[in-house]
């Protein structure tokens, strides 16, 4: 059983008062710690108590700490990355094996897990269509980028030019071509 611990303050009304201090805490230095495990194995239970915690605490400190929280999940993202990479090693290459031979001398042989690489391949092809689908709708939004940017800046100024001077003509009244007036309405065909 954890040791009481209690410790004296001086209350809002000066007097001074007794209150129970939990004597386990997650310090700073416990939350970096439990992090730092919790990267490395992806094991919630063994980081807790790698820091002298309970994975209760652990979950508890979770729910109560944004922050923490967000820390978690990196932390726990990149073991889950280091334990998929040293599972996907060991499908490739496999795992060396002791076996006793007639002679009494010790062969090793590599075992490779049809299972695992399997269930590996599996993901990684999930994985890759997703990121093929994102490649595809990032290529096709730097067409459309590109499309947009190539156009000729020169072409483009001649046009709006060209364009500005026939409004201007038209609001002027000197140019009024067959089937329009002055104003830029249109003269029904059989008045023109």
């Amino acid at each position: 059983m954890a040791k009481r611990v209690e410790r004296v303050r001086r209350g809002t009304d000066g007097r001074a008062r007794v209150e129970r201090v939990s004597p386990i805490r997650w310090t700073a230095a416990k939350q970096r710690e439990f992090l730092a495990m919790l990267a490395d194995t992806a094991n919630v239970s063994r980081s807790a108590r790698s820091v002298g915690m309970s994975d209760q605490s652990a979950y508890a400190l979770r729910r109560r700490d944004a922050g923490f929280r967000q820390a978690w999940l990196e932390a726990l993202s990149e073991g889950f990355d280091k334990l998929e990479m040293m599972l996907l090693e060991r499908a490739m290459t496999g795992t060396p094996k002791e076996h006793l031979t007639a002679s009494g001398g010790v062969a090793v042989t590599t075992e490779f897990s049809e299972r695992l690489a399997l269930n590996l391949l599996a993901q990684h092809r999930a994985a890759v269509q997703r990121a093929r689908q994102e490649e595809g709708r990032t290529v096709i939004a730097k067409a459309n980028l590109s499309a947009v940017l190539t156009v000729d800046a020169e072409q483009v100024r001649a046009d709006l030019i060209a364009k500005l001077e026939l409004m201007g003509l038209r609001l002027s009244g000197r140019d009024s071509r067959p089937g329009e007036v002055a104003d830029g309405g249109s003269v029904p065909p059989d008045a023109a």
